[in-house]
């Protein structure tokens, strides 16, 4: 405001919007007077208040705490940004980084918090394969925080899924990404069963069949000739496909003496093997 001295006496001049006008926006104010005699003016100021606005991007990445009305020339006032689930604090717009931040009050401003979405890996180890149903795909294994993926565990003819080493026992196993994730499949050697057979012609007799462990190495099948015959050759059924074994002195011998063949197999699933005489 304005005070004028005059004769020994002070006085507030008041407002009037036209002897008396502040000049917006650069706040000069003009005072109009008729000299009557000697006078002092005297002008007097006083801090403006200023709003400091906040924002963030993007929209549900956080809060930013310190944003108000404050003094022209304020200084020390801390800005703080704070990301909710699933976001981290990334840069203000203006590219600072720091967090909290101390800013000194001179004019009007909007400070805005710039937040980025975690990443975390997802490590599965299934020995058989896997496959992994998710959205967003990931990038270089690192997914979205929040992202749903569905681990699927593979197996072979020789393996059964005992459980995900989370203990969810079902082969499937849908999974919330909210930290890094190392996933391992358990599984088990199946019991597979290894039959035996004489060919239609019969002849003789098989030994050797019965329960085995998938995986198991050298299994000895044993086809004994009757009186009279005398060994011809093997064939296997498996996976519905039937093929004849051919003889090769080391895993199909017959002992020339006996006339028994042994046969040494491999268990990698059920198999019927059958042994014919002639």
């Amino acid at each position: 405001q304005w005070s004028v001295t005059q004769y020994g006496q002070t006085a507030t001049i008041v407002h009037n919007a036209t002897t008396c006008l502040p000049a917006p926006p650069t706040g000069i104010h003009t005072l109009t007077v008729n000299v009557d005699g000697p006078a002092t003016y005297t002008a007097e100021f006083e801090n403006k208040q200023v709003t400091i606005s906040t924002a963030v991007t993007p929209d549900g990445g956080g809060s930013v705490s310190g944003g108000g009305d404050y003094y022209c020339n304020a200084p020390n006032v801390i800005l703080t940004a704070t990301p909710n689930e699933c976001y981290e604090f990334e840069k203000w717009s203006d590219n600072n980084t720091d967090n909290p931040r101390t800013i000194t009050v001179d004019g009007p401003a909007t400070y805005q918090a710039v937040f980025k979405k975690k990443t975390f890996p997802v490590t599965i180890n299934a020995a058989y394969g896997y496959t992994i149903s998710e959205n967003p795909n990931a990038e270089n294994d690192q997914y979205y925080c929040g992202t749903e993926i569905i681990v699927t565990a593979q197996t072979d003819a020789c393996h059964e899924f005992v459980k995900w080493s989370n203990n969810v026992t079902a082969n499937s196993c849908t999974l919330t990404v909210n930290a890094p994730i190392t996933l391992t499949a358990e599984y088990k050697d199946k019991k597979v069963t290894i039959s035996t057979a004489v060919g239609s012609n019969g002849g003789g007799s098989v030994s050797g069949g019965g329960e085995y462990d998938c995986n198991e190495p050298n299994v000895s099948l044993t086809a004994t000739p009757d009186a009279c015959y005398q060994f011809k050759q093997w064939s296997v059924t498996q996976n519905g496909q039937t093929s004849t074994i051919m003889h090769n002195g080391t895993t199909c011998l017959t002992d020339p003496t006996t006339g028994i063949n042994t046969l040494t197999v491999n268990v990698d699933g059920p198999a019927t093997y059958t042994a014919e005489f002639e």
